[in-house]
């Protein structure tokens, strides 16, 4: 069984839509409401050609035919009000392989028809007649598996079969692979039966496992990630897994170790049932396929592949049904990059109406299949951090005059800055409080030093793990320096002798900062300190590189935000060409816009700019 070009018309959303099918695996990917699930509706109506005449009366409700919610809707305006009607004739035509014959056939609801008619799909039928009353004169042939798996397969609830579906009486039950295939959901209490049947059929074999059961623990210990034994429990009467030598029963696995679980026993249980012949008694070598997994063909659709599963185990989820099941023909879908990424070429078909459908992404980088294929503008950044940085960039550009732009513009520009970033720095650091918090304290945004990732027997020591943990950058006021930089102790250490080689006393300071502060030693209430407040949200930073005190601060944060200011010099003064004082603070900036180097302490500059926004990816 294998479908190499499926051709939909007015079915769901799809007006006529053709889409060719890779043999092995084919991975559909686009947007919600892009028709992915719809394809593999669609595919399991042409599979559903197997079932059409039945070869047993249990699969009397097998069967999948073209549903009447499934019609395609179109819009019409009649009078004062907007009408849906009926778009048909509606029609499913596969191109492919059944029972080894290459076939064409057609399902349809005709116009002016309410039913599935497969007057189109008369070979098609001849072909899977024939194939059965072969089974009838007891010769041996391969059966396909065909199966559909949900999005929710493995928590929708299911219709319980019938206590004369679950008997095993005669060769004609090899069809109850059958039973149900296009569903969408595991039936977790027919595993559990089947475990136990098998169970019991090693207690009259002296212990020893039927064939059957080993090809199906020798799937599951395959495809599910650690697995390396499985066993039934009958005083608990559910399956046992062990997992990296930890045995938990079922009920205890995660999501998404019950779903590969199921999934993987499931398919394997119907190919043990359907091709019997196949199973071997001969033993195998650990990694070996067993021989009736590596003939059965068939059809397995699966929606949401990467359902509960975690990236590593979806970076191999796909490979590991391949290598398992190398003969049938699986079509899933996904919104995973890591999946998409696993892919090997041709096997990517995506249903963006304004790219072609075959693409080819393998071994590409999550952020090129995360941008180029689903469409995510700037994968390395969250939204808020793009919003931040954005604003960031209109408001230091304005700032700088990099861009014209009025007073006004600027004004504007800076308080939907500090307006998103006081939001982000709330969301990223919910310990801290608003600037107008009773308690006093700024909306933070710490230079966050972390845990002291040694001890030191001289505090120049520490300078590179502190490079490595806030960059090369001053703390104070934020220049960016590849040289020059040194450790700064926060309580100078010629009075506090016993906080010289304190890994929380410690901050990367710039020669100019250094020498302003000196030996001030000032109380910790009474300063903004860089490495537990937002100075950026403390301070404000006008056209011209001056720093002050940002507007809307307590009486106590005004005070320590001066603090701070005085602590290192950020206003301190120089001489103008005329001998005259000029306060100045952001040289800079000044110079920068000069076109010349920067020779001083600034406080904010494009580097910092850049630096910021690489600090809220």
């Amino acid at each position: 069984m294998r479908i190499d070009r499926l051709r939909i018309q007015n079915f769901k959303r799809f007006a006529d839509r053709t889409l060719d099918l890779h043999p092995r695996f084919t991975l559909l990917v686009g947007n919600n409401g892009a028709g992915k699930t719809t394809i593999l509706d669609a595919l399991a109506v042409a599979a559903g050609i197997w079932l059409v005449r039945p070869p047993d009366s249990m699969l009397a409700n097998s069967g999948r035919n073209i549903l009447r919610k499934e019609i395609r809707l179109a819009m019409k305006q009649g009078g004062d009000r907007r009408q849906f009607v009926e778009c048909k004739p509606v029609g499913i035509t596969a191109n492919g392989e059944i029972a080894g014959q290459q076939v064409e056939w057609c399902r349809q609801i005709r116009l002016g028809g309410s039913r599935t008619t497969n007057a189109a799909a008369s070979k098609a039928l001849r072909i899977i007649e024939n194939h059965f009353l072969q089974d009838n004169t007891a010769e041996h042939i391969v059966s396909p598996v065909i199966a559909y798996y949900g999005a929710g397969r493995s928590w929708l609830p299911s219709r319980a079969r019938s206590a004369t579906g679950l008997k095993t009486r005669g060769p004609a039950r090899r069809w109850g692979a059958f039973y149900d295939c296009f569903e969408e959901r595991i039936r977790l209490n027919d595993l559990r039966i089947w475990f136990q049947r098998e169970a019991i059929a090693s207690a009259n074999r002296a212990g020893r496992w039927r064939p059957g059961y080993e090809v199906v623990k020798r799937a599951i210990v395959r495809c599910v990630l650690g697995a390396d034994d499985l066993w039934y429990d009958g005083d608990r009467q559910e399956i046992v897994l062990s997992i990296e030598g930890q045995a938990q029963p079922f009920t205890n696995l995660s999501a998404g170790q019950q779903m590969m679980v199921a999934l993987v026993a499931d398919v394997a249980s119907k190919a043990v049932m359907q091709n019997s012949s196949l199973v071997s008694d001969d033993p195998l070598d650990d990694g070996d396929v067993p021989p009736v997994l590596q003939q059965t063909p068939g059809m397995v659709l699966i929606d949401e592949i990467d359902v509960h599963l975690h990236p590593k185990w979806q970076r191999r989820v796909v490979r590991d049904l391949k290598e398992t099941f190398p003969k049938i023909q699986f079509v899933c879908t996904s919104h995973s990059p890591f999946v998409i990424q696993s892919l090997e070429a041709g096997e990517l078909r995506t249903l963006d109406p304004s790219g072609p459908p075959l693409v080819e992404y393998a071994n590409r980088s999550i952020e090129d299949i995360a941008e180029d294929i689903q469409d995510v503008d700037v994968p390395q950044q969250s939204l808020r951090a793009r919003e931040l940085a954005e604003a960031t960039a209109r408001y230091f550009s304005l700032l700088q005059g990099g861009a014209d732009g009025t007073e006004a513009e600027l004004q504007k520009a800076e308080a939907a800055y500090r307006r998103i970033a006081e939001r982000y720095s709330a969301q990223r650091y919910p310990q801290a409080r608003s600037t107008r918090s009773t308690e006093g304290r700024p909306n933070v945004r710490p230079v966050e030093r972390g845990a002291a990732p040694r001890e030191y027997a001289r505090y120049g020591d520490a300078i590179g793990d502190l490079e490595e943990r806030l960059g090369r950058y001053c703390s104070y006021c934020e220049r960016r320096l590849p040289i020059s930089l040194a450790v700064e102790h926060m309580a100078p250490k010629s009075l506090h002798q016993d906080r010289e080689l304190d890994w929380n006393n410690f901050l990367l300071g710039c020669t100019n900062c250094n020498s302003v502060k000196d030996d001030a030693d000032i109380a910790d209430d009474d300063v903004l300190w860089p490495d537990r407040h937002n100075t950026m949200l403390a301070l404000a930073y006008s056209r011209c590189g001056f720093v002050r005190i940002a507007e809307g601060l307590t009486p106590d944060l005004q005070r320590r935000a001066r603090a701070l200011i005085e602590l290192v010099g950020l206003d301190r003064h120089i001489q103008d060409a005329g001998g005259q004082p000029a306060k100045r603070t952001n040289a800079g900036w000044t110079e920068k816009r000069r076109g010349q180097p920067q020779s001083c302490s600034g406080a904010v500059s494009r580097d910092w700019a850049e630096r910021m926004k690489c600090a809220v990816r």
